[in-house]
């Protein structure tokens, strides 16, 4: 219980119905049926439209400062480690910046079929009733708490 009935009230103001996403394995994704409500696996894009790919982050020169001086760090940086955990931590900064660098696919998360979240009870006057929901993420960069240009809602055929 909160004892401060301020925050209590604001807290009371910000709640909002849910719907919980129950996912169910399934041996092969043609079980699925395309427009469904999916948590990984192949994304439903409509004929003619690519996968979202990550292009150069604003702050590019930033994430790969690090690792540019981790792979060509002397030797002291590292001094408790071997020789060749020492070149693996080289080639992997290397990697890092690579990755970094390159353009590539984002790797799919979820898509989210809005009229099937709707059957599932009452919602805010403003969430969506229909279309389709497709959520893309840098999995190897991971860049928490970046806003990334996602998808419009695309529409159920």
């Amino acid at each position: 219980m909160l004892e401060d009935a301020a925050l209590a009230l604001q807290l009371a103001a910000q709640v909002r119905p849910a719907v919980w996403l129950q996912a169910t394995a399934v041996e092969d994704e043609a079980q699925i049926a395309p427009g469904s409500t999916r948590l990984g696996g192949c994304p439903d894009l409509p004929a003619g439209v690519a996968r979202p790919k990550r292009g150069r982050y604003p702050d590019h020169e930033l994430r790969v400062k690090p690792h540019r001086e981790d792979s060509v760090a002397p030797d002291g940086r590292w001094r408790w480690a071997r020789p060749k955990q020492v070149q693996l931590f080289r080639e992997e900064a290397w990697q890092h910046v690579a990755r970094i660098d390159s353009t590539f696919s984002l790797s799919f998360v979820v898509q989210i079929n809005f009229t099937e979240a709707c059957c599932a009870g009452a919602l805010d006057a403003d969430f969506p009733e229909s279309g389709l929901r497709s959520v893309f993420y840098d999995l190897p960069e991971q860049p928490w708490g970046s806003i990334l240009p996602m998808p419009m809602p695309m529409p159920v055929r």
